[in-house]
C-alpha cells in the first residue's frame, strides 16, 4: 500500500516537472527572439547615428519626416 502511495506521488512530481521543463523551453525561446530583435535594433540604432555625426547634420530623432516638413515651411 505504501508503495502504490509513493508510486503515485513519484508519477505526480514527475508530471509537474514536465510541465515546468516545458514552461522553462517556450521562456527561453521566447528570451533568445527577443535578444536577437534587441540586438538588431542596437545595431540599427548606432548604424543610423553614425551616419548622423557623419553628415555633420544632427538627425532630429524626435520628429517624424512629415512634422519636420511642415517645421521647414514656416
Amino acid at each position: 500500500m505504501k508503495a502504490k502511495k509513493l508510486l503515485k506521488k513519484r508519477r505526480k512530481i514527475e508530471k509537474r516537472l514536465a510541465k515546468v521543463a516545458k514552461k522553462i523551453k517556450k521562456l527561453n525561446a521566447k528570451k533568445a527572439k527577443f535578444e536577437t530583435k534587441l540586438k538588431k535594433l542596437t545595431h540599427t540604432k548606432a548604424i543610423v547615428r553614425k551616419h548622423a555625426t557623419n553628415g555633420g547634420v544632427k538627425a532630429d530623432t524626435n520628429t517624424t519626416p512629415v512634422t519636420a516638413e511642415v517645421t521647414q515651411a514656416h
